[in-house]
């Protein structure tokens, strides 16, 4: 398969939303024959993108939304995600938080920590004045018997 037809949700930047997101998850996995690891993998990155949008892109603001595309390239799984939210740059180094002994980790960053690990790309831009995300994953199809 070469470029598949967008998906798309448009949430609201609320927690509340967040079961949407979870459904969007699930219509991609079933879309792209996604296996069960690389389903979970993708709920738990977008959770954390669009929680970290609610928490600090909205945190004061009201009726927030939260765009979501979401695009197979050949073997890759391409989700941009697009908010007008506070200016948040998930893409700056960091280190791995599990580095530090506990009492020393800051708080914070171990969520953007895991987007990274199981993504392949994760980029950030500011366009017209919106927070542009974008993720890619590798695609691991899966058969009825949940073999790949």
């Amino acid at each position: 398969m070469s470029e598949s037809r967008p998906l798309r949700l448009t949430m609201a930047a609320e927690p509340a939303a967040l079961d949407e997101l979870a459904a969007f998850c699930a219509r991609i996995a079933a879309a792209h024959n996604l296996g069960r690891k690389a389903t979970l993998e993708l709920n738990l990155v977008l959770d954390e993108l669009c929680t970290n949008i609610m928490e600090h892109g909205y945190e004061d603001l009201a009726g927030g939304e939260i765009h979501l595309l979401a695009q197979r390239r050949g073997d890759v799984l391409r989700v941009e995600m697009i908010d007008d939210g506070r200016h948040f740059q998930p893409d700056e180094p960091c280190r791995d938080p599990s580095d530090c002994p506990l009492e020393e980790r800051p708080v914070g960053g171990l969520g953007l920590h895991l987007v990274r690990r199981f993504t392949q790309r994760l980029e950030y831009r500011r366009r017209d004045g919106r927070n542009v995300t974008i993720i890619e994953k590798k695609i691991v199809e899966e058969d009825d018997n949940g073999n790949t």
